[in-house]
């Protein structure tokens, strides 16, 4: 699977192929989609607590799992 970074997606589309493409890479990644509103206060604690975690996974877990 190709690892580019999600800004090197932004690119015009020349093909219904290169398009069909892109969907698969995009959809076959495994990516976690979050939307919270909270004031900087709380979205400041809620980073300095899931920084506390021992690994990156473990810090994002906890940091999704604290925004909802």
């Amino acid at each position: 699977m190709d690892k580019r970074p999600f800004f090197s997606y932004c690119e015009t589309i020349e093909s219904l192929e290169s398009l069909s493409k892109l969907i698969r890479e995009l959809l076959s990644q495994e990516m976690n989609y979050f939307s919270s509103m909270v004031s900087k206060p709380k979205l400041g604690e809620i980073i300095r607590i899931a920084n506390q975690e021992i690994t990156d996974v473990a810090k994002a877990e906890k940091f999704l799992q604290m925004i909802r």
